[in-house]
């Protein structure tokens, strides 16, 4: 796992990706609205994982908390 692979974000890669601030990502992380894995002593989040909760959000017309999605 790296996270300069395409398949992984780390925290800032995420933050930038949502457009929210990286304490947003940790607070989302914290009530388990996002999963996360270690490696390294990093946390890193699957971009498919992400984008299948974007996915999900805009099926369901909502938003993950804090983040705006762009439809």
């Amino acid at each position: 796992m790296n996270s300069t692979n395409n398949n992984w974000l780390n925290v800032s890669q995420l933050a930038n990706y949502l457009h929210c601030s990286k304490s947003k990502i940790y607070k989302e992380k914290m009530y388990g609205r996002i999963s996360s894995y270690k490696f390294g002593g990093q946390l890193l989040f699957s971009k498919s994982e992400i984008d299948g909760l974007i996915e999900l959000s805009k099926q369901e017309g909502t938003n993950l908390p804090g983040v705006e999605i762009e439809k």
